[in-house]
């Protein structure tokens, strides 16, 4: 499996969907949070909601890097 690229996983933390405010790392460790639940509950749809959480309007992010970001938490966060 590949490695989560830093400019990913740097740029996803710190875009955010929550409107224009740039996250925070509360926010981001929050989606974290939201996202290991996700990923808890064996969601097909796992990748696609990290590119969701994660990614914004004006940098979105794709299924491939949705995927990368959940190898990452699954590293760090939330280990299975």
């Amino acid at each position: 499996m590949a490695e989560p690229s830093d400019e990913l996983i740097e740029g996803a933390c710190f875009s955010g969907r929550a409107g224009s405010e740039p996250y925070t790392e509360a926010k981001a460790i929050d989606a974290g949070r939201n996202q290991c639940a996700t990923l808890m509950d064996g969601d097909e749809k796992a990748d696609w909601l990290a590119a969701q959480r994660f990614g914004s309007d004006s940098r979105p992010l794709t299924d491939a890097q949705g995927k990368q970001l959940n190898a990452a938490l699954r590293e760090t966060l939330c280990p299975e």
